[in-house]
């Protein structure tokens, strides 16, 4: 367990946009066993380096196949812990990301 998909299908997130610090993620895929509810509850995910094939023997699918089944956009490349100091120094903000 790694915490992003508990974090995604954590209700408390609901339609806000998530900054993950964590420079690898989606690396153990995701898998029936550890969400936090039944669906994504994030409006917007953005991650440094996404991992390009899940490697976990529980892994049922990627962590972006998963995002793009329940229609939440994604992006990546982000320098995501100077973003996380931006957010830090000025407080939340209203953002968008569209694809």
């Amino acid at each position: 367990m790694t915490g992003y998909q508990e974090t995604l299908t954590d209700p408390s997130y609901h339609r806000q946009v998530v900054v993950m610090t964590a420079p690898h993620v989606g690396n153990t895929g995701v898998n029936d066993e550890d969400p936090e509810s039944g669906r994504i509850w994030v409006s917007g995910y953005v991650v440094r380096d996404p991992a390009r094939k899940s490697s976990n023997w529980r892994s049922r699918r990627s962590l972006d196949e998963e995002l793009v089944a329940q229609g939440v956009v994604g992006i990546s490349g982000v320098d995501t812990r100077a973003l996380t100091r931006h957010l830090r120094e000025r407080g939340a903000m209203r953002v968008g990301i569209f694809s």
